[in-house]
């Protein structure tokens, strides 16, 4: 059939296994605005997680887990807002990508926050000095690749400050935050 429509419920080899091509070297297959695609194409296992309320006594010059304890959404429940962590457990091996932003107070002169995966830094971001200021935003993106039965991923930060130290929450979702996705194709 040339130029035309073929419309079909299921598309399967003839012998039941194999290979099926869509399309051939050089050609675009696209997939309509509005077609929902399912499967080892879509796009699973996204979240994003905040801290709800303020997060108090924080230790100054030590690093301190970000305690992001709701979420806005999930979309395969690997997001633990008990332990604070990312765990997919679907066990597949994927690249994740994951961006945060920690919102601090406690006059902190000196701050960085990291993505840890099983434990240990993975990805840091850029430190941030204020002088008399009483707040301070700092953010971190990464691409991580994660074994989906062990590997975690948590948000810690490291910061100086006069006093007692806050990671700044609220109900919004907009100060202390961890999103991720699966990137697809990686």
């Amino acid at each position: 059939m040339a130029d035309g429509t073929l419309k079909v419920g299921t598309i399967t080899t003839s012998s039941g296994s194999g290979t099926i091509t869509l399309g051939q070297s050089g050609e675009t297959v696209t997939i309509p605005s509005g077609a929902t695609v399912s499967g080892l194409a879509s796009n699973q296992h996204k979240f994003s997680a905040y801290l709800s309320s303020n997060q108090t006594g924080l230790s100054s010059g030590s690093w301190n887990k970000v305690n992001l304890n709701a979420e806005k959404w999930d979309t395969s429940s690997y997001y633990n807002i008990s332990n604070y962590r990312f765990l997919p457990t679907d066990g597949d091996s994927a690249y994740y990508q994951f961006n945060a932003q920690i919102d601090l107070g406690g006059t902190p002169s000196y701050s960085i926050i990291a993505l840890y995966k099983n434990g240990s830094m993975f990805k840091r971001g850029s430190g941030i000095y204020s002088s008399g200021v009483s707040e301070s935003w700092t953010s971190v993106s990464g691409t991580i690749l994660l074994n989906g039965s062990t590997d975690y991923v948590e948000l810690y930060c490291y910061a100086t400050f006069s006093g007692t130290g806050t990671f700044f929450g609220g109900a919004t979702g907009d100060t202390c935050w961890l999103d991720g996705y699966k990137i697809i194709g990686a």
